[in-house]
């Protein structure tokens, strides 16, 4: 098996921490208070922003997929998720089931994943101000 580089687990709590910042103008309106809790909403543009500092770089993929916090992929939560996979080794990167189950231990279950590319050829105006705000962040510090 050939060497894989690991993800910059750094990278991707900045990312997390920027969202939760800036929350307001990354979630869509539909997301705002669907779930209570504040990284809900914020996989897409997570995975994006991700994908294009050092995912794509990785061998990192986008995948989608039905989340919900039931096994039964039924529950009142059940929603469409964006996370990013490396398919040689199926290492996952998915910074909003990490933070939920870190904070709440609750299960979190996929259902009918499928790989497919982001919605834009380049990164969408919400991951480039994520992206912005994380080189901007990186240079202060």
């Amino acid at each position: 098996m050939r060497y894989m580089e690991k993800p910059s687990r750094s990278l991707i709590r900045q990312l997390v921490h920027l969202a939760l910042k800036h929350r307001q103008e990354l979630v869509q309106p539909r997301y705002q208070k669907e779930f209570p809790h504040p990284v809900w909403g914020l996989c897409y543009v997570l995975a994006e922003a991700y994908y294009h500092l050092e995912g794509k770089r990785l061998g990192f993929k986008p995948k989608v997929c039905l989340l919900s916090l039931d096994n039964s992929g039924e529950s009142l939560w059940s929603t469409n998720h964006w996370y990013l996979e490396r398919p040689d080794d199926f290492e996952c990167i998915d910074p909003v089931v990490e933070h939920l189950t870190k904070m709440h231990r609750f299960g979190i279950y996929y259902f009918k994943i499928r790989g497919c590319g982001f919605l834009t050829k380049k990164p969408s105006k919400r991951a480039r101000d994520l992206m912005y705000w994380y080189k901007q962040h990186a240079v202060l510090d």
